[in-house]
């Protein structure tokens, strides 16, 4: 266990957490219009995903204001309060990870194209909180340790020996689970823990592996940001190997929970980006992902292969090889939401 660290009401924080519950469209209007006023009188920055089956969402604040904020959401909801809030801190220095605040309405919260799925109460004996999660995976023999996560999540960090599916979207998960099984990589009769981000794909992903005949299943409580809350990588003996992609402007959490220092968004796909280079066309500095940049420097036409800093330029590098432009204004491209 971290040591408890006292904070001051103007600091910034981090909260996560998700409710399911079932609401009307008249319920989803109204909760959406709450949540825009509230965030603009408390100067709260965030991404909420609203759906007849809940609400999903991440929020940046200061601590007092993003407090209140959530009391007021949870009030909006009919609710005492949320029981799976997981908080961190936006250290001095650090990017703040959000520039404005979004609501977008889906049909489910998290897409697994299975709106029928519904998840399992809270806390159940499936949820192991992150002092028996380290314990089972250390101690317990023939198990299988799932993770639930996309590829470009999963290629800068998991939980040792995990097996990692190979998808580019949540709702590609249901089939790789079938054919892992019908092929003998996956087995129902062993102990099965599996995991995510913060806790809420692992709600529906229990479900498909109970239908599926696991005889015993268990997820993270809390998920991957509640474990290195509990196990930093600095402080204790951590299981978590690597870093944490996480939807906003961090890009990715580290073992303690700190900003990447490591890893920033590739400008032509989203994804977590490590090869620094300057633009072929306009010479700004940039880092691409791994596979945008081989795809420009490996063309299989000479004349236009190079990395660009932006769509834009490898459009017009395409388009008028070695002709140069002016420097481009980078904004930060948000990757894709899929918690």
């Amino acid at each position: 266990m971290k040591a408890h660290v006292p904070r001051t009401h103007d600091e910034l924080k981090v909260v996560t957490f998700y409710r399911f519950q079932s609401l009307s469209g008249d319920q989803l209007a109204r909760l959406e219009s709450r949540l825009h006023e509230s965030a603009v009188r408390h100067e709260i920055k965030g991404l909420t995903i609203l759906g007849r089956e809940g609400l999903n969402t991440t929020l940046c604040g200061r601590h007092q204001s993003l407090d209140l904020f959530v009391a007021e959401v949870a009030e909006a909801m009919g609710v005492p309060n949320f029981d799976n809030i997981k908080t961190t801190w936006v250290e001095p220095g650090e990017k703040e990870p959000f520039a404005k605040f979004v609501v977008k309405v889906r049909s489910e919260i998290v897409t697994l194209g299975r709106p029928d799925l519904q998840p399992l109460a809270p806390h159940t004996p499936t949820h192991l909180p992150p002092s028996e999660w380290h314990k089972h995976l250390s101690e317990r023999p023939n198990k299988q340790v799932i993770d639930t996560r996309n590829t470009y999540e999963t290629s800068i960090g998991t939980f040792a020996d995990a097996i990692c599916p190979e998808i580019d979207e949540f709702r590609d998960f249901p089939e790789w689970l079938d054919a892992r099984i019908q092929a003998g990589a996956i087995d129902p009769s062993q102990p099965t823990y599996i995991f995510c981000t913060g806790g809420i794909r692992c709600e529906k992903a229990i479900r498909l592996f109970e239908e599926r005949g696991f005889k015993e299943a268990y997820q993270l409580d809390g998920g991957i940001l509640n474990y290195i809350d509990q196990y930093p990588a600095s402080k204790s003996p951590s299981l978590w190997k690597g870093e944490c992609f996480v939807f906003d402007q961090r890009v990715a959490v580290d073992g303690d929970g700190h900003a990447s220092h490591h890893y920033s968004t590739c400008p032509h796909c989203g994804q977590p980006a490590e090869h620094a280079i300057y633009c072929v066309r306009c010479d700004s500095p940039a880092v691409l992902c791994d596979d945008c940049f081989g795809a420009q420097t490996a063309d299989a036409e000479p004349r236009v292969a190079g990395a660009t800093c932006s769509k834009n330029c490898h459009h017009h590098w395409l388009r008028s090889p070695g002709v140069k432009g002016k420097p481009q204004r980078l904004g930060e491209m948000r990757p894709r939401r899929g918690t």
